[in-house]
């Protein structure tokens, strides 16, 4: 059921500010419409008034139940996390890759750094060739001669363990390291950029400009691409986030042009977002992205241990049966205007919904999201509870919302989500779909230290959206929860999913999966946040936080 239903159902159109509804397939008037519930009890407003039982939608008692697969990922490995034993590089050559450890089965720039005799000092005068010395396990694919002190060589390891590599150069002077090479367990992606295009892209990180590029992901290449730092002022921290586009027709199998590669600086266990997602999947109805651990390499070098997560877009809709021409808005300011905030409060000038709201799917118009933060949104309590649930798959939003207290999301208040509105179908009403789960499972944003913040915070009130409980971080769509019978469903939502998502059952076999899935990229991994002596401690507090959560939310929720 939505907005347009046929006139056999009695259908009352009245249009908008004054006009007619525009046609379809333009979504650019949203009539309010009323639809007769005579045996509905009478709803009073908040002055007492009685609300016309006529404008009365009654709450979807019967939505879809989630029927989630048994966990069925498996993983065994000897790896424990702590780097391998290496003996010391020796000699006046230095030697580098661009991690810790190095692939098997992997191109690797090794960079050579021609020394002073007995000093730590590069040698810039140093110029002229080079010669290498490898195993039987190591492939030298080539090699370039020093110029002012550096050179480099491309190997590839094709087998586990140490590598020694002893490098000579033209006078003499030798060196040896070891590198020692992994079996990697994630798929790989290679990005190639030409000279330049990669120290372009991190030196003006706020330009967001894409730069032409190769896609390699396994066997299957790319050729046509770009690339663009992704991200507000995450673009500053060590470790990037990407936004890759294929280009002329090219696609993955699922159909997904638009990809995006997470770089998870911020969560010092690299899995909260990926554990956030499957719980949407597992716990709920409810649609969510596709997520997956990469091994990036860019330039034949090993950037790190990303997280590809499906891209909100018409392919999605059309992947999860919704019309993919549908209103599609991402609720994202822009860093330097992010404290007006996408809570679907009205806004001093209409341009600004474009600046807050982005529109990625559908017409160009913002009047149906104009209208429903404008009018329906801005209803007395009575009238609200009567005729939102026209407007909005209220029943959806409340298992939206009680996921994200079970996960502590803030950030979904004010911005992270986007909102789909299907205008062509029968059930033409806005749902929220969850984005951007990073700043959850205890880790919050605060005001001294920002995303950087590790402290862990298990006693965020549930209803933290609402403006009665804080009036800077709140979203008009928590006024749903003033309404006691969406409140009760809300709260008895709210502890299910707690006692799923939070219990042991539920959490333990995923984090001893990621665990041992990352564990030897994540040591190669030299640009995360945390480091290997704290990586395993920081997991356990995710299920620290869940035990502490899981009690917090029963104690404040549950009815005496």
């Amino acid at each position: 059921m939505g907005w347009r239903r046929a006139t056999a159902m009695a259908v009352v159109l009245v249009g908008w500010l004054g006009c007619d509804p525009a046609p379809a397939p333009e979504p650019l008037e949203l009539p309010d419409t009323v639809i007769a519930k005579d045996t509905l009890p009478a709803v009073k407003d908040t002055d007492g008034a009685e609300v016309d039982k006529d404008a009365v939608w009654p709450l979807d008692a019967n939505p879809p139940q989630p029927v989630p697969p048994p966990f069925a990922a498996s993983c065994t490995t000897a790896w424990t996390f702590a780097l391998p034993q290496l003996p010391e590089p020796t000699g006046d050559i230095g030697m580098e890759t661009g991690s810790a450890m190095s692939a098997v089965g992997q191109e690797e720039q090794l960079f050579i750094y021609v020394i002073l005799p007995g000093k730590s000092t590069l040698d810039t005068a140093a110029t002229g060739p080079l010669q290498l010395s490898v195993d039987a396990g190591t492939e030298v694919l080539s090699v370039t001669n020093a110029v002012k002190g550096i050179g480099s060589a491309l190997l590839r390891f094709q087998t586990e363990g140490p590598h020694p590599i002893t490098v000579t150069f033209g006078d003499g002077r030798t060196g040896t390291a070891t590198v020692y090479a992994y079996t990697t367990q994630l798929p790989v992606w290679h990005i190639t950029l030409a000279d330049g295009m990669w120290q372009a892209m991190k030196a003006n990180p706020y330009l967001k400009k894409e730069y032409p590029c190769t896609l390699r992901i396994g066997d299957t290449q790319y050729l046509e691409a770009t690339i663009r730092l992704r991200g507000g002022s995450s673009v500053d921290l060590p470790k990037k986030s990407f936004h890759i586009k294929l280009k002329n027709g090219s696609a993955l199998p699922n159909g997904h042009d638009n990809l995006i590669l997470r770089g998870e600086y911020i969560d010092k266990t690299l899995m909260r977002t990926w554990l956030g997602y499957d719980a949407f999947r597992q716990a709920t109805w409810l649609p969510a992205p596709a997520t997956a651990f990469v091994h990036l390499r860019i330039n034949q070098s090993f950037y790190g241990v990303l997280q590809s997560v499906e891209h909100i877009d018409g392919n999605f809709l059309k992947l999860r049966n919704r019309d993919p021409n549908g209103a599609l808005y991402e609720g994202d300011p822009p860093h330097d205007i992010s404290a007006l905030g996408a809570n679907f409060t009205p806004l001093a000038k209409t341009d600004q919904y474009k600046v807050l709201y982005q529109k990625h799917e559908g017409p160009k118009s913002y009047a149906d999201l104009i209208a429903f933060v404008e009018d329906v949104l801005q209803r007395q309590d009575g009238v609200l509870f009567a005729t939102l649930e026209q407007h909005l798959k209220v029943r959806d939003w409340i298992e939206y919302a009680a996921l994200m207290a079970v996960l502590q999301n803030r950030e979904h208040i004010r911005k992270n989500w986007y909102m789909y509105r299907n205008f062509s179908a029968a059930d033409d009403r806005f749902e929220l779909l969850a984005w951007d789960l990073d700043v959850t499972w205890g880790h919050l944003w605060s005001e001294q230290l920002d995303i950087l913040d590790e402290a862990i915070i298990t006693d965020l009130p549930a209803d933290v959206g609402r403006f009665a409980l804080d009036n800077k971080f709140y979203n008009q769509l928590y006024r749903v929860l003033d309404n006691p019978a969406w409140r009760k469903l809300w709260a008895q939502r709210v502890l299910a999913l707690a006692d799923v998502v939070l219990d042991d059952a539920f959490l333990q076999p995923r984090l001893s999966y990621l665990q041992c899935l990352l564990t030897p990229d994540l040591l190669a991994d030299q640009r995360k946040r945390s480091t290997n002596a704290e990586f395993v401690q920081r997991v356990g507090e995710i299920s620290t936080f869940a035990k502490a959560r899981r009690q917090f939310l029963h104690q404040s929720l549950e009815t005496p």
